[in-house]
């Protein structure tokens, strides 16, 4: 397991996330959040908290989602968000910010998308949602330098998110089926 990152590291990496939506190797899990999304009702605005690049806000601005609000950490990640996808809103931010804590109290959509597995403090990052909002989460189950945790297995989500997090549904996508690697995608409500 590695160590949380700042925001230095993710702007040093972005060429990995630089694909366009059409090949990014996330486009499976963008289409699964969209599923997702189309199967909710009445969801307001959707922040996507640790949006990265944009990709996933491009597709859901492709489909015809236009109350969106992208949160990163990363200085790049923005600037390319910003010009991948100008219609959408995306903001620069830290998570653990006080400040980003209270604008999203008013919401009740989230997307957290392969970012909690970066986070020493996941739970409070969750805990500041409010409470009965819909949640989308994914987590690998495989280590990388920037990850302070993995997830073994759905029931590993579970009870690591059991105070927080309702997991009403879950898909397991394949990353690597030789190296058993997995992403856990999970439609929750927030307790």
């Amino acid at each position: 397991m590695g160590e949380e990152k700042g925001a230095d590291y993710y702007d040093k990496h972005i060429n990995r996330f630089l694909a366009p939506l059409e090949t990014s190797p996330w486009k499976d899990l963008y289409v699964e959040v969209l599923s997702y999304l189309s199967s909710s009702e009445d969801m307001g605005t959707i922040i996507d908290l640790g949006c990265g690049t944009g990709r996933l806000a491009r597709l859901l601005v492709n489909h015809g989602y236009t109350d969106y609000f992208g949160i990163d950490f990363s200085k790049n990640a923005i600037q390319e968000a910003t010009a991948y996808v100008p219609e959408a809103t995306f903001v620069m931010g830290d998570l653990y910010d006080r400040y980003i804590l209270e604008i999203i109290q008013t919401y009740r959509t989230f997307i957290i998308l392969e970012v909690l597995e970066h986070l020493e403090r996941d739970r409070e990052v969750i805990a500041s949602l409010p409470k009965g909002s819909r949640v989308i989460i994914s987590v690998p189950n495989f280590d990388n330098e920037s990850h302070v945790r993995t997830f073994s297995n759905i029931e590993a989500i579970e009870e690591r998110y059991e105070s927080l997090l309702t997991i009403e549904d879950h898909v397991t996508l394949v990353r690597n089926k030789e190296k058993d690697r997995f992403i856990y995608v999970c439609l929750c409500t927030k307790q």
